[in-house]
């Protein structure tokens, strides 16, 4: 047993009552107050406090923990960094000639495409190339733009000409994503800026020399039309014709041939009526500024435009050759530029039937001229002096003519050297367009750098276990708090003495009085009966001394186990040879009838109220020896009114029957006729509930005793056997 009263003779009834009280009573504690108990707030009574209070606690602390972990995890989302490489060259490559590269300066030039990786121009190119995906990446960020210009990383720590880019995000996939888009932007619209614009100034060369060219066409176009307008091919053979005409001058024959020539060439031109065919060359330098101009084909462009560039968009994603939409959009691509051929050549016809009709006009001027002059001539041809006049006015348009050819043919050389000029021009742009880019991919986007996942879960670990460790700990305070009873180690430190200590038992053994056949059971009965014997062995002193002893067994609360309590002491004592009588007077919650099985009435009420007699309500108990007065059906307001004046003879009557009469009465704190069972019986045991009993209360049941001037033997605590003596 745990801790008894001291030396028997102080339970002698030969002593006054004020003898048994403790010299240093207890501290007052009000009825309901929440106090730690007399102990104080230790580990041990922590630990006893989780065990008592696990059902609530565990669940409590898991929910807890596991809350705080996801909050925790959720805060160490795994960062994951993406890493691409670029071979870029200090000097723009060239093939054959070396100055169109120009000279860079190393340093400034790394540092210009450091600036450049993550310039706008190429942030906005990627924004706006990504946004058909609708990567989450991106969406999760008010301003993409300027993430973008935070997260982009550039350097050339690998070697000098080897451009590093990277980029951290939290999903992998997408990050490979922007990355592949960061660096196709940068190289489309910064690095190879150079070679595009040698790209546009070969096509301005060859759109100005196609003009030199055209220039030329008309030129020579313009000189033969001349000389033929002179009669000759070329300025040579005009100055020959000019030289005979002039010495034909004075012959007539030389007028006369010059004449009949004049007449015939009349007679040649009128005499082809057949339409002139349109000059291809015309014909091509004509379409080009109306194809260029035409609304349905300039429609026609933006729409392949547009497919190019979303095709494009589609080809920097994995497996797309499969994907429906790119079929989709090549297909469209095909009839797009096939409708724009169609368009093209419709403008042909067009542009054809209008140089048909200029040249025809040409002609048709020509003709005219030339009737006018064979009219002219046949009109003067009587006449010598006329043909001489015409010969010489001839002669004189010949030498006009020769001045104008030399002009153009000045001009013509000039423009053939310009031709020349901008040819060669053209030919040593087409040489180097074809040599290496400036920059080429030596690491496609990957991920370099993988977050250890043990750090997130450390991290996140720890404050689960403590957060769950807290909640225990917490759960286990406000039970502290609450100043339930540990066991009879805090009755003692509440300075009140501990009579015995009865172990837990299962919970069918309680109602036992007779020792069970199951072994289990039988082994659990022992255990609770030798615990009684103890406590009753402790009280047995004080009731030898005087017969007919009163000992009255009340609790500060229902539920702390007097009942059973009161029924085990009065069978241990009936056991022990001594006449015994167990009277319920709790008339609020009897109980003692049902714990053995018996009627309920009549019983203690109808012995206060004078409607039956002691022989009447006393009933044989489950062993020799013992006598029960069940609470009865009486009213307990009735009761209680007529105890002051019934209660003390009906003890007496009592006493002079019974050995020993043990009365069970209701809770201390709720019932106030228990203070006046107490008062008239000769001691109390206060019954105690390991893990049930609060400590506050038991100490104000104890007050309450004290006022009242009852003897209080001591506690009796329930569920608290020392361990090393259960099995001896």
């Amino acid at each position: 047993m745990a801790t008894a009263i001291g030396p028997v003779a102080e339970l002698s009834p030969a002593r006054s009552p004020a003898l048994l009280v403790p010299s240093e009573p207890p501290r007052p504690v009000g009825e309901g107050e929440e106090s730690a108990d007399a102990g104080g707030l230790s580990p041990a009574k922590l630990l006893h406090a989780v065990r008592r209070r696990w059902l609530i606690a565990i669940p409590l602390a898991l929910a807890m923990a596991v809350a705080v972990f996801y909050g925790a995890e959720s805060q160490l989302t795994p960062v994951y960094t993406a890493r691409t490489m670029l071979h870029v060259s200090n000097a723009q490559p060239t093939l054959l000639y070396a100055d169109l590269g120009g000279r860079t300066d190393h340093a400034n030039y790394q540092r210009t495409q450091i600036a450049t990786v993550k310039s706008r121009l190429v942030r906005q190119t990627v924004v706006r190339d990504l946004a058909s995906l609708e990567l989450a990446t991106l969406r999760a960020n008010p301003d993409p733009v300027a993430w973008l210009e935070k997260e982009i990383q550039a350097d050339y720590t690998v070697a000098p000409e080897i451009l590093r880019i990277s980029l951290k995000g939290t999903n992998p996939d997408e990050l490979l994503l922007v990355l592949n888009a960061i660096r196709e932007a940068y190289m489309r619209e910064i690095l190879n800026k150079d070679h595009n614009e040698r790209v546009a100034r070969l096509g301005q060369l060859k759109e100005l020399a196609a003009k030199h060219d055209t220039n030329v066409k008309l030129l020579r176009q313009k000189m033969a039309i001349k000389a033929e307008g002179l009669g000759a091919r070329d300025v040579a053979a005009l100055r020959v014709k000019y030289e005979q005409l002039t010495a034909q001058i004075h012959g007539l024959q030389t007028e006369l041939l010059f004449y009949q020539a004049a007449i015939q060439r009349s007679e040649i031109t009128t005499s082809s009526p057949d339409d002139p065919p349109a000059d291809p060359t015309t014909v091509e330098t004509a379409l080009e500024p109306v194809f260029l101009n035409d609304l349905v084909a300039d429609r026609i462009r933006k729409n392949i435009a547009r497919i190019e560039t979303r095709i494009v968009g589609l080809r920097s994603l994995k497996g797309y050759e499969n994907d429906e939409e790119y079929k989709q959009l090549v297909m469209e691509l095909a009839r797009e530029q096939s409708a724009l051929a169609k368009r093209r050549e419709v403008l042909r016809g067009l542009v054809v039937d209008q140089v048909k009709a200029t040249a025809k006009y040409r002609q048709t001027l020509e003709t005219e001229a030339l009737r006018r002059i064979a009219a002219g001539a046949k009109q003067y041809l009587p006449l010598l002096d006329a043909e001489i006049k015409r010969r010489e006015g001839t002669a004189k348009e010949l030498a006009g003519g020769i001045a104008d050819l030399e002009l153009l043919r000045s001009e013509m050389t000039q423009q053939e050297e310009q031709l020349r000029l901008v040819n060669s021009k053209i030919q040593a742009l087409d040489v180097e367009l074809q040599a290496p880019p400036r920059a080429r991919v030596i690491e496609e986007a990957v991920i370099v750098e993988t977050p250890r996942w043990d750090r997130p879960v450390k991290y996140a670990g720890a404050p689960a276990f403590g957060a769950f460790f807290v909640v225990l700990l917490f759960i286990a305070w406000l039970d502290v708090r609450r100043g339930r009873v540990d066991g009879t180690a805090d009755i003692a430190a509440a300075r009140i003495r501990v009579i015995g200590a009865v172990p837990t038992v299962q919970a069918r053994v309680l109602p036992v009085f007779n020792p069970p056949e199951q072994a289990g059971a039988r082994r659990e009965y022992l255990r609770l009966t030798d615990a009684i014997d103890m406590a009753r062995a402790v009280i047995a002193p004080v009731l030898m001394a005087e017969p007919g002893y009163t000992l009255v067994v009340a609790s500060a609360a229902e539920g702390e186990g007097k009942t059973v309590l009161s029924g085990h002491l009065a069978v241990r004592f009936a056991r022990s040879g001594r006449r015994t009588l167990l009277i319920d007077t709790d008339i609020r919650r009897p109980q003692i009838h049902r714990l053995f099985g018996l009627r309920r009435g009549p019983g203690f009420g109808e012995l206060i109220s004078g409607q039956a007699t002691l022989a009447e309500v006393a009933t044989p108990g489950p062993v020799p020896g013992l006598d029960v007065i069940s609470a009865g059906n009486c009213d307990a307001w009735t009761v209680a009114e007529l105890l002051d004046q019934r209660f003390p003879d009906v003890i007496q009557a009592v006493k002079l029957e019974y050995d020993v009469v043990i009365i069970d009465t209701a809770p201390l704190l709720t019932a106030p006729e228990s203070l006046a069972f107490s008062r008239a019986g000769d001691g109390v045991v206060l019954s105690v509930m390991r893990d049930v009993s609060r400590l506050p209360g038991v100490l104000a049941s104890y007050e309450r005793l004290l006022s009242v001037n009852a003897c209080v033997l001591g506690a009796i605590v329930t569920g608290d056997a020392p361990a090393q003596y259960a099995s001896y």
